[in-house]
């Protein structure tokens, strides 16, 4: 999804492929509850938009995408255990909101 979405903004696909990865790893970061690794990769991920001279917001708009997977993902997968989607849903918020708060534009 996030490749698909990327390659319309970067020309090479070796970038779009490199911005996916390090959107995802900074939201695996950030669900897992290591900031620290999260902020990383999304500092790189920044440096990388800056360097294309693309707008920060593509970022934002990447993470939209992550949001509303993951919200499908997670109504579906735990349709019948709501506790457990409690938990799943409040982690990405908290891992949204973390991000809010350490944006780098």
């Amino acid at each position: 999804m996030l490749v698909g979405y990327y390659s319309t903004a970067f020309a090479e696909i070796d970038r779009a492929r490199q911005a996916a990865r390090l959107h995802w790893a900074c939201w695996r970061a950030y669900l897992s509850q290591a900031a620290n690794q999260g902020r990383a990769s999304r500092l790189a991920l920044a440096r990388i938009v800056a360097e294309f001279r693309l707008d920060p917001a593509l970022i934002d708009r990447g993470d939209a995408l992550v949001v509303d997977e993951l919200t499908d993902l997670v109504l579906h997968r735990y349709r019948r255990a709501p506790e457990q989607a409690k938990t799943y849903m409040t982690r990405l918020v908290s891992a949204a909101t973390q991000m809010a708060l350490g944006r780098t534009h």
